[in-house]
């Protein structure tokens, strides 16, 4: 534009012809009017390309949009379905919870059965342990009786000074006297009592009682072991020891003995 400004100059002034000078100005003029016209079609031609990025990019963006919708309908279906799961979690927590208060109430009716029994138990036990000290008291009493004649008869031990219970060395002995043999020897015998002597660990009292008697004298100790019933097994083996196994029913027997031969 500001080309044709100064070519209108320069002709305005110029010293021609008149005629020719309109010719020079129909020339710019057309010259001027030729580029607008070019300038026009390129600045089309630039907008044609301006608008295909645009639409090109509207394209885009629209894919962009309905993935993007697509993908906010999926997570608001996975939301949906986080939703229910959680429903279905608190529900079923809720029935856990009814389960497990079923479950304590059980357990503390239990607890309180198991109570019971542990103090029936310990009742019964309690009754056991008196009912067992009572026979083992009278099975101690009922020998103290036998004993005696039991011994002069089936060991040819004389009882010197009588069976007493006493204790020595801090030990509880059941059945301490003084006996002698047939061939004069002075000797001391010391006595357990077991209800049924069934197993070996029963001697260890009686163990306990001759060890403690040891240390108050020196006269032999004649180990004793009074009871109801002794295993064969066992009787023989603590015999082959040395100790002494009286059952009752052989001192009862031995009563027998005495009042037939009478």
């Amino acid at each position: 534009m500001a080309s044709s400004v100064t070519l209108f100059h320069k002709i305005q002034h110029i010293r021609v012809d008149p005629d020719l000078k309109e010719v020079l100005w129909a020339i710019v003029e057309e010259i001027e009017h030729s580029r607008e016209q070019a300038v026009t079609k390129i600045d089309f031609s630039e907008l044609k390309d301006i608008v295909r990025d645009l639409a090109e990019s509207q394209r885009e963006l629209a894919g962009a949009q309905q993935r993007t919708e697509q993908r906010v309908e999926e997570l608001a279906q996975a939301q949906q379905r986080t939703e229910q799961r959680v429903e279905e979690l608190a529900e079923m927590q809720k029935e856990t919870s009814i389960e497990v208060a079923r479950l304590v109430h059980q357990v503390d009716r239990l607890v309180l059965q198991v109570d019971r029994v542990t103090q029936a138990v310990e009742i019964t036990n309690s009754q056991v342990g008196g009912l067992g000290r009572s026979m083992a008291y009278a099975l101690e009493n009922e020998a103290y009786r036998h004993l005696p004649a039991y011994l002069a008869a089936r060991h040819q031990l004389h009882v010197t000074r009588r069976f007493i219970r006493t204790e020595i060395g801090g030990k509880e002995i059941n059945f301490f006297a003084e006996a002698r043999r047939s061939d004069g020897e002075e000797v001391v015998i010391v006595g357990e009592s077991v209800l049924k002597f069934d197993d070996r660990s029963k001697l260890r009292q009686l163990e306990d009682a001759v060890a403690a008697t040891r240390q108050t004298t020196s006269r032999p100790i004649i180990p004793l072991i009074v009871t109801h019933y002794a295993r064969p097994s066992l009787l023989t083996k603590t015999q082959a020891e040395g100790i002494l196994v009286a059952q009752s029913f052989e001192w009862n027997g031995l009563d027998q003995e005495e009042n037939s031969d009478e």
